[in-house]
This record gives structure tokens, C-alpha cells and sequence, in this order.
């Protein structure tokens, strides 16, 4: 009888082996650290000596991901114009896109426009060089480290070339010319589809960066090959308007969240922030005649979070908040971001399911619609979607159970850029679920319940407000403001983030009426508490610094579910990065802790033991801590096979990392 045990990962799986005795703690090699994105970015804006007639970038990167367009670098111009062409021209000020055929470009209103009988695109003008599709692959199915570099100028019909590990690959005339502005919003990470921000989740890159170098002259190919390789000596050269080596953590053990700044090596104080956390200011809020002073945050690509919160409401529920955000202007739509997620619950169901998963990720989510999906739904005269406001209760976005689903979408008409009130309330009875805006009950017109759609126009009546009744979530789970959770606590995408204010939070553990809602609208503190499980007043009171220096925000209630007040940002991680000393020799590479060594395996290796005599027959537990970036592929980490093809090859298997 045929026996197999196979591990198989796409990207990265960690299990621990021969742990070094005698070693608590692991520490850097020679390269030092690196960052790792996952759709993440660094962001710096007002970058007021950005390099103008020319530049040189370079990078070390390490990707293994296929699937996305990633963007590597990407600089936007504040742009004022009113012409749609020239504001996404503007907002690819430079950019240098997909790593694994990529385009460095300058002023393009396409990047990559396929098929392009035009020639309008930054890819036509490699092709026309080169009469070939290709550029340069800096994605390999090993994660192996890359040496990227480009060169521009204004010089030579703005010729734009790039360099892998060395060797120049690619080369375009773009007759792109026009300088650089100096003061736009530089970004590692992403491309920018608006000054800062807009940014796609399909070209976000997924991959380590090191020794990025910024120059402002065109480097020739013998100085890039003659020092691709340092790990020091160029740090303050005058030609450079910045170098970040990723190195902070290096002598501190470990702690890198004590790190919280990309340093600048070039001696142009250019820093790049990684906790940008949400800012504290204070408003008068006012509405029908009455004000209301108090504090509040400022999100940008940025979250609140508590991973623990506890007395979280297990049934019916009441949440609300004051929140502002930007105008949706119907003749200037998003480009890309197509909602703002505002409220994020993620917990375990709190009873058995059966026939779905135990785990939701929209246990309760509160989102907002920035774009019209009116032409999905079923009636001619359907309700736009546009400043809809969207709730999913006891639901789980990320599964192949189609019943898993529980969403309805409420007429907010939220277009404007002023203060609103939103309340959401829901009855654990008979599902009824209800959204005042400012006091006002609003109209649900679509919903899926169940894995079942149903959509009717608001000015008809709109659907049934009924939604998941009877259905149950644990009181203990994670709480996100700003963000979505794909994971309990994580997986963040930029293009989620909410950007606008909050204020005055309140979440009950029992169904307010419209008249208990209106009266305490314009209180910090409602006239009565009972229910109240948790008060987020965000004045200079309720916004402090922890032990740790971190802000968190605090939950004026018993239950002190207090928040923490952080970015979205790469993580650092030891760097592989093929470098060498002064005297041309490799540096070391990092040493292994007490946790010992792991295995990082992709879709070309499996390790594989036949003959599995002793594997579990009537019981089993896995076990294993792994990561990976890989959020594309249905990854198989461990699988058990005794037979034949279709009989008994999948006697044991785990399936899809990214929706087990």
C-alpha cells in the first residue's frame, strides 16, 4: 500500500528545526534588515529636493508573486488640472511598475495599454525599441534577490533605461522631457491613482526591498555594477537625494517595533515613516441647531485595534459615530478605491455551525460605497450606490460557503464632505436591521442573505430589513476602525482604508430606538449607560501615549478595550540581500536564535517522506507556523495521500492558505 506525506507551499512555510541551544535571541547578517510589502506602502509627501532633470533609482527586491502588477516605486504630483488625462499623467509623475516585466515610466497617462495601436503607452515606447514584449523578470518562483536599477533624463529624448543585477535589459526613448516637480507624494509599494493615495490591491507589490538608492544624476552602468553590491560607503554622497538601507533594527534584538522610522542614509533627512498613526485634532460638530465639541481622529492609511477586545455584544447590538469624510464627486470618481471601510469586527461564531465556517471575518462591518454598482442590480431604476452605506452582520466575505454571506446596503446618500451621524442597529430576534443618518432612518435596497440576493429601488420600498436573525458572534474577537480584516487583525490592503474623521464612539449590546439615538446625538456621554460596552471619546483625554510610546485610545467604559493607534506598514525582516564589506568579500549571513532555522519552500519543491507507516489513523492534529505573501493561489501546505489518483490521494489535506 502506497504511504506519502507531502508538504508543498507556494511562497513561504515555516516549521521549525534544530533549534541552537544556548542562543535566545537571532540576529542580522551583514545585509541587515529588509522590509517586506504585502500591499503595503511607505509614503512621503512633500519630497521637496525629488531629483528634477534626472535620476537614478535602485533597489535590491526579492518577489515571488505572479500575480500581481506589483509597483515598486511610484512619485505624483499634486495635480490642480481638470482635464482627466493630464490629472493621471500627473499622478504617474514617475513610476516603475511590474516586476515581472518592468516598465519604468514618466508622464504616461498608460502605463501599460494593451493592445495599443496608438503607441500612447509607456510599454510601447520599450517595444519600440526593442521590438520585444519583454523587459526585464525581477519575480522568481525562489524569491531570489534582484539588483534593480533605473536611469532617466531629460537628456536623449528623455531615454530611460534599466539595469537587472547589473546587465542593461531594457531601454526607451520616451520623449517624456518635462523635469520632475519637486513637493509631490513618493511611495514605495504602490502606484498612486490620486496625490498619496487610490491605490490598487492588483498592483500593490508583494516582496522584500533593501538598499533602495535614490540619485539624482543618471548613473553609469560600470558605477552601478561597481557598487550595487556595498553594504556601506556611499551613505552621505553628494549625488544623492536619498538612500535607505532598512538597517534601524540591526542592534536591537529583535524589538522591531520599537522601530517606527526608515532612516535616510544620504544625509537629506529624507525619513520614511512606517507608523503614521491616526491623528488626534478637535471639532465643533453641529446639527439642527446644536453643537457638540469634541475630539476626533484623522485616518489615512491608518487603523485603530484591539486583537482582544472582550463583553463585545454576543446578540443585538447598537453602534455609533460621528464620521467625515471626503465629497464623492460624480465627474471626478475614485480611479480605483471602490469603498472606505470604517468599522471592522472580526470574531468566532458563538454557537456550532453547521455546513459553514466557524470563523467570520464580518462578524460586524460597516463600509461606505464610493463608487455606483447600480448596474449590477436587477431593476433599471435601481438605487445608486454611490455614498451607500453598507453592513455585514455575522458574515465571512472569504469562503467557498455561499451561505456564508449576510450583507445589506442601505440608501445613505452620504456625498458630502460635512459631519454625519451614523447609528446601525440590529435585533438578534428577527434580524431587523436598521442605519439613521443624523436621526434620520435610511432604506435598504440591496442585500444577500444567506448566499440569497434580493435588490428593490429605496423609492419602492426598497428589501426586507431582516438579516442573519438568530445568528451569533463571540464576545471576545478583533476590533478594526479604518480598515478591513481578511484575517483576525490583519490582512490590509490600502485600497480599504477609510480616509476621513471619527468621533464619539459607542457601541451597546442592545437595540437603541430612534428617539434614544436623536436625543444623544450631541453628547460625548449619553444621558444613560446601561448596555454601553464601549466609550471611544477621542479628546486629549481619551487619546494617550502607552508604556509602550505607542498612542492607543481609550475605552472609557469597565471593559477597557482600548485601541491601538498604528499604520499599515511592511514588516522588517532579516535581509538575504547578496552584498559584500569594503574589501569585496560576501557579508555574513544572519544567525539563527533559539527558534533555530525554517524551510522556505515554493511550487518546485516539496519535501516528501513514502512509507508513512505510523500516520494517524483515527484522530489527528497538524501543527505548524508558516507565512507567505502568496494571496493568489489555492496553496496546499500539507497533504496525505494512500492510493491512487481519485481514490485515496487526498485521505488528508490542507487546502487553500488564504481561505482554509
Amino acid at each position: 500500500m502506497k504511504r506519502i506525506l507531502l508538504f508543498l507551499a507556494f511562497g513561504t512555510l515555516l516549521a521549525c528545526f534544530d533549534a541552537v541551544r544556548g542562543v535566545t535571541v537571532s540576529a542580522p547578517g551583514g545585509a541587515g534588515h529588509a522590509l517586506l510589502f504585502r500591499d503595503h506602502v511607505l509614503l512621503k509627501k512633500d519630497f521637496k529636493d525629488f531629483p528634477s532633470t534626472a535620476l537614478t533609482f535602485e533597489a535590491w527586491v526579492s518577489s515571488s508573486d505572479f500575480c500581481h502588477a506589483g509597483t515598486i516605486m511610484s512619485y505624483a504630483k499634486d495635480s490642480k488640472s481638470t482635464d482627466d488625462s493630464q490629472r493621471i499623467a500627473d499622478f504617474n509623475h514617475f513610476v516603475i511598475f511590474d516586476p515581472r516585466n518592468l516598465l519604468a515610466c514618466h508622464d504616461f497617462k498608460y502605463i501599460d495599454l494593451r493592445p495599443d495601436p496608438k503607441n500612447e503607452s509607456c510599454h510601447a515606447s520599450f517595444w519600440n525599441v526593442s521590438k520585444s514584449e519583454s523587459t526585464a523578470k525581477y519575480v522568481e518562483r525562489d524569491g531570489r534577490w534582484h539588483h534593480l536599477a533605473v536611469t532617466w533624463s531629460t537628456q536623449d529624448a528623455g531615454l530611460t533605461k534599466i539595469h537587472w543585477d547589473g546587465l542593461l535589459v531594457a531601454s526607451a526613448y520616451t520623449h517624456k522631457t518635462n523635469p520632475l516637480d519637486p513637493g509631490g507624494a513618493f511611495m514605495l509599494g504602490a502606484e498612486q491613482d490620486c496625490f498619496g493615495g487610490c491605490t490598487d490591491p492588483s498592483q500593490g507589490f508583494y516582496g522584500g526591498m533593501d538598499e533602495v538608492r535614490l540619485w539624482k544624476v543618471v548613473r553609469s552602468q560600470d558605477d552601478i555594477i561597481k557598487h550595487m553590491r556595498w553594504a556601506s560607503g556611499l551613505e552621505n554622497h553628494a549625488d544623492l537625494s536619498a538612500y535607505w538601507k532598512f538597517n534601524d533594527p540591526d542592534s536591537d534584538n529583535g524589538q522591531f517595533r520599537r522601530h517606527l522610522v526608515a532612516k535616510d542614509s544620504s544625509g537629506k533627512g529624507n525619513d520614511l515613516s512606517l507608523l503614521s498613526s491616526p491623528g488626534r485634532m478637535d471639532a465643533e460638530i453641529s446639527s439642527g441647531g446644536n453643537s457638540m465639541r469634541t475630539g476626533y481622529l484623522n485616518f489615512k492609511n491608518n487603523l485603530a485595534l484591539n486583537k482582544n477586545m472582550k463583553a463585545m455584544p454576543e446578540r443585538s447590538f447598537t453602534i455609533e459615530f460621528w464620521a467625515r469624510s471626503k465629497n464623492l464627486d460624480k465627474d471626478k470618481p475614485d480611479m480605483q478605491q471602490k469603498f472606505a471601510q470604517i468599522f471592522s469586527y472580526a470574531s468566532q461564531h458563538a454557537q456550532d455551525v453547521q455546513g459553514g465556517p466557524d470563523f467570520m471575518d464580518d462578524a460586524i462591518r460597516i463600509e461606505r460605497y464610493l463608487e455606483d454598482f447600480s448596474p449590477r442590480l436587477s431593476d433599471s431604476k435601481a438605487t445608486s450606490t454611490r455614498g451607500a452605506i453598507s453592513v455585514h452582520i455575522n458574515s465571512n466575505e472569504h469562503t467557498d460557503s455561499t451561505r456564508a454571506q449576510n450583507w445589506i446596503d442601505f440608501d445613505a446618500q452620504w456625498l458630502d464632505d460635512n459631519w454625519h451621524h451614523v447609528a446601525l442597529s440590529w435585533n438578534y430576534d428577527d434580524g431587523v436591521t436598521r442605519l439613521y443618518i443624523d436621526g434620520q432612518s435610511k432604506t435598504p435596497f440591496w442585500k444577500n442573505a444567506g448566499g440569497i440576493l434580493d435588490d428593490k429601488p429605496a423609492s419602492q420600498g426598497g428589501v426586507d430589513p431582516s438579516l442573519a436573525p438568530r445568528t451569533t458572534r463571540s464576545q471576545a474577537g478583533s476590533l478594526v476602525l479604518g480598515q478591513d480584516q481578511d484575517c483576525p487583525g490583519g490582512c490590509f490592503s490600502p485600497s480599504n482604508s477609510y480616509n476621513g474623521d471619527l468621533a464619539v464612539l459607542r457601541i451597546w449590546d442592545r437595540v437603541l430606538s430612534s428617539d434614544d439615538i436623536k436625543r444623544n446625538m450631541l453628547r460625548e456621554r449619553p444621558d444613560s449607560e446601561s448596555g454601553l460596552v464601549a466609550l471611544y471619546i477621542f479628546d486629549a483625554e481619551g487619546v494617550k501615549d502607552a508604556a509602550s510610546g505607542e498612542p492607543v485610545a481609550l475605552d472609557r467604559t469597565a471593559n477597557k478595550n482600548h485601541l491601538e493607534l498604528r499604520s499599515n506598514s511592511p514588516q522588517w525582516v532579516y535581509s538575504y540581500a547578496p552584498l559584500v564589506k569594503p574589501d569585496g568579500t560576501p557579508v555574513d549571513p544572519p544567525a539563527a536564535g533559539a527558534a533555530g532555522h525554517a524551510m522556505k519552500l515554493h511550487d518546485q519543491q516539496v519535501l516528501i517522506l513514502p512509507n508513512f507507516q505510523d500516520f494517524p489513523s483515527d484522530a489527528i492534529t497538524v501543527e505548524f507556523w508558516m507565512q507567505s505573501i502568496d494571496t493568489c493561489r489555492p496553496g496546499v501546505p500539507f497533504s496525505y495521500a494512500h492510493g491512487h489518483y481519485e481514490k485515496e490521494d487526498n485521505s488528508f489535506l490542507i487546502f487553500n492558505y488564504n481561505s482554509l
